[in-house]
């Protein structure tokens, strides 16, 4: 409402428009192996966006949920943390956080 007050212009999104975002949106929980190159890093030190395109929205440290970590966060093997982006982004850091190379050698 404050923005709307400020002049900007609200457009709701359609059925079809919302069906289109959830088809190339994917969220999903991926645990991290002891060999994912993640691991023992800072998620900025990892790159995993610019390495993977997906992006990490929330990361569970044991019973500990840490929801939009900040970047200086040290992922650990048997974190499990959700990413968010494409299909093909998510399979690229699945792929990473199992200590997969990009082409499934290991």
């Amino acid at each position: 409402m404050g923005a709307q007050l400020l002049g900007v212009a609200y457009h709701p999104v359609d059925d079809d428009e919302m069906k289109i975002l959830q088809n190339q949106l994917v969220m999903e929980w991926i645990k991290l192996t002891p060999e994912s190159p993640f691991v023992d890093k800072q998620i900025a030190e990892s790159q995993i966006r610019t390495h993977t395109g997906a992006s990490i929205i929330a990361v569970m440290h044991g019973d500990d949920i840490i929801v939009s970590p900040d970047i200086d966060i040290i992922l650990k093997a048997g974190d499990t943390v959700m990413v968010a982006g494409k299909r093909d982004q998510i399979q690229r850091f699945d792929a990473m956080a199992k200590g997969e190379s990009m082409d499934g050698d290991t």
